[in-house]
Formats: C-alpha cells, structure tokens, sequence
C-alpha cells in the first residue's frame, strides 16, 4: 500500500506524456517493487489460510491436499517473484531507459503476470470449497451444513 502512494506522487493515473523523465523512471522503479510485494502478499495470504485450514481436518485424505498446495503455492511464487526481479540484466534497467541491458519482452512479463493470477485464482476457489469436504459428514442437520458451506464458501467472491 505504501508503494501505492509513492507512484501516485510519481505519476500513477496521470498520461505518460505529462511526466517528466525522473517522474517516469521513478514511477517504474516502483511500479516494479509494487509487482514483487503483490507477489508475497498474495502468497503469504494464502499460505495462512492454507495452515489455518490444516488446523481443520484429522484424515490424511483431507490434509494431503493440503500440503500439496502449500508446496505448490510456495514454489510457484518463488519462481515467478524470482523471474520477475530478474526480468533485466542489470536489475535496473528493468526501470532505467537508459541503462543498455536485456529484458523480457512484454509478453513474457504478461505470462508471469497471468500465471500468477491462474494459481491465485484457482487456490482462491479451491480454499473456498474446501470446507465444504470438511462439513460435508459432520453430523447435523441438513439445513445447518448447507447454512454453514455457503457460508464458508464466501470466500469464492
């Protein structure tokens, strides 16, 4: 969030053509930072609500799910931050014009972009279900356990 108000100082909403070149460097500097901390947040986000769900279950048919998507939430995001600081040889020119280095091109940081939201948007559905596996043979009544999923299954919006 403190990113956010930097970029707005630097430039964030207004046309490109109205900043100065400081302004538009400063503004990529830290649009790319604002990239690797959505990143980790989105990670470790979930990585909570993935051990609060451990917590839950006693099967190991319920937790094996589970650790798999630890493991695959912690490695994918590793890959992907990694991939994203290091999108330019130097680092800087990643935000620096000025600086001759080789990057991504745009449609590669797309595809990290895009492969980011896929697994966050596919563990944001399968958190949201997954309590439903848990109530599912809980004895109480039938009213109460479909009161209770959808509850839980708010998570989905």
């Amino acid at each position: 969030m403190a990113l956010d108000f930097v970029e707005v100082h630097y430039g964030f909403g207004r046309h490109k053509q109205y900043l100065t070149p400081h302004q538009l460097q400063e503004f990529q500097k830290y649009t790319y930072g604002e990239w690797i901390q959505t990143f980790a947040t989105l990670m470790w986000t979930k990585v909570s609500i993935c051990l609060f769900l451990l917590r839950i279950p006693v099967t190991k048919w319920l937790i094996r799910p589970l650790q798999a998507a630890l493991v695959i939430l912690i490695v994918s995001n590793v890959i992907l931050t990694i991939l994203w600081i290091v999108q330019c040889r130097p680092v800087a020119a990643a935000w620096d014009e000025s600086l001759k280095g080789v990057c991504f091109s745009k449609d590669q940081l797309r595809s990290i972009i895009f492969a980011q939201a896929i697994f966050s948007v596919v563990s944001d559905f399968s958190f949201a279900a997954y309590p439903i596996l848990i109530l599912w043979n809980v004895q109480m009544n039938w009213r109460t356990k479909i009161g209770l999923c959808c509850l839980m299954g708010l998570g989905v919006m």
